[in-house]
């Protein structure tokens, strides 16, 4: 069966100590001149969670700093639909 098949891998993987290097750690410090210094080694999964979460935070920072240019009230008055009249009565 695939649990079997799986199972087999995992106790392969231990005997040959690739599960020890499967592992993963991260870390990440601020030095006293205020420079921030990242060391690790991710697994596959890891790896993916970190790069994506990145990718996603750069999104917002790189939307933040639009925001603050000169366009932003232009393309934000733009993007609002437009009031309907009122009635005179």
């Amino acid at each position: 069966s695939a649990m079997r098949t799986w199972a087999a891998l995992a106790d392969d993987a231990l005997d040959t100590g690739e599960a020890a290097e499967a592992s993963s750690s991260l870390f990440l410090s601020s030095s006293l001149e205020g420079r921030w210094h990242l060391d690790g080694g991710l697994d596959a999964l890891s790896g993916e969670i970190l790069h994506t979460a990145l990718a996603l935070a750069s999104v917002a920072l790189a939307l933040a700093a639009w925001r603050t240019t000169a366009f932003w009230p232009v393309a934000r008055a733009a993007s609002r639909p437009i009031a309907p009249a009122g009635r005179v009565s």
